[in-house]
């Protein structure tokens, strides 16, 4: 997609911007931060791990010493992430933000979605630097907790950056304050409506529902910008304050930062067993029936076409014929079998 791909290039190339006003320590911070891919694609075929659920952005490698000295490369899928906006923005929206707040969001929300992905993939992931005392990898270090506390960080990375007037240089929205007000809004609405996938569960247990669940819960609790509201017998989470919830996710970004460079194990357990893992039965399942009864659905799943190489009488491929008949069930089925 060669216009959002601009916008990601440009961010790509601000690098060094974004790197210098994040929040945390200098010691913590690349001098000079190196991203040698950065594209949005539309995908045609997604197999493998891709199927049936596909990730919305990509950021490679993850060894934290070849990111710092040859850089990272990042992939948004914008046709991915689109459908599945469109399966169910406006179904949640409609029963999950308080009706004041929808006119705004509707008015504003463009460009904001891909725009946070990209900064997660871009910035998120590709910035900071582990501190010169830590021996081993960051991952090594934080063991079971570290993608937890990985996804959070590239995901307060985004927040943090979300309302910066680079941005609307750089063509990703118009209007950065407005964008940042639907990106939060929209970041703690998806913690409540996470909770419909939980059904069957009684604690969370997927890294990156954990690293927005840390985040949402943190700023409940430590943030006057965010608040649990009730209306109607339903239950809200409500940005009340843009500029204090900004401030809370800065705190605990410059937190999460200094965890991973110095691999403290012990701190990262602490906070991801206090923010990420538990939840409200109660609340779990009223979020489930309001989703249900608004027809937000649980799971996203891409039915994506098959392939196929047509060869000419001379043994030369002639042409590609991409078939989408197939249903999704057989095609599940088939990988399957292909399977290990």
């Amino acid at each position: 997609d060669p216009d959002f791909s601009r916008v990601m290039e440009g961010i790509a190339a601000n690098a060094s911007y974004f790197e210098e006003r994040a929040p945390w320590d200098d010691e913590f911070k690349q001098k000079e931060p190196k991203v040698t891919v950065a594209a949005a694609v539309n995908v045609l075929v997604g197999v493998g791990h891709a199927g049936p659920n596909i990730p919305l952005g990509i950021n490679l490698p993850n060894a934290q010493w070849i990111r710092e000295k040859h850089g990272s490369r990042s992939i948004l899928l914008l046709n991915v992430l689109e459908a599945a906006r469109g399966a169910m923005s406006d179904k949640a929206l409609a029963s999950f933000a308080l009706p004041e707040e929808v006119k705004f969001i509707e008015a504003h929300r463009r460009g904001v979605t891909r725009t946070m992905v990209a900064l997660h993939e871009i910035i998120g992931h590709g910035s900071g630097k582990a501190s010169s005392t830590l021996r081993v990898d960051p991952a090594v270090a934080l063991g079971e907790t570290y993608s937890t506390l990985e996804e959070a960080r590239a995901e307060l990375v985004a927040l943090y950056h979300i309302g910066d007037d680079k941005l609307v240089e750089l063509g990703a929205f118009e209007d950065a304050r407005a964008a940042a007000v639907v990106a939060y809004r929209g970041y703690v609405r998806g913690d409540l409506l996470m909770l419909r996938r939980l059904a069957n569960a009684s604690k969370i247990e997927d890294d990156h529902m954990r690293a927005s669940h840390l985040i949402v819960q943190y700023l409940l609790r430590n943030s006057l910008g965010v608040e649990r509201r009730v209306v109607d017998g339903r239950t809200y989470y409500v940005v009340t304050d843009i500029d204090a919830a900004r401030a809370g996710v800065g705190t605990l970004l410059k937190k999460v930062m200094r965890i991973k460079a110095t691999g403290d194990l012990a701190e990262s357990r602490k906070l991801i067993g206090e923010y990420a893992v538990m939840f409200e039965p109660s609340l779990r399942d009223e979020v489930v029936e309001r989703a249900k009864e608004a027809g937000v659905p649980a799971f996203i799943a891409f039915h994506v076409p098959t392939v196929r190489l047509v060869l000419g009488t001379d043994g030369k491929p002639k042409d590609v014929v991409v078939d989408s008949d197939k249903s999704f069930m057989s095609t599940m089925i088939e990988w399957d079998l292909l399977g290990p």
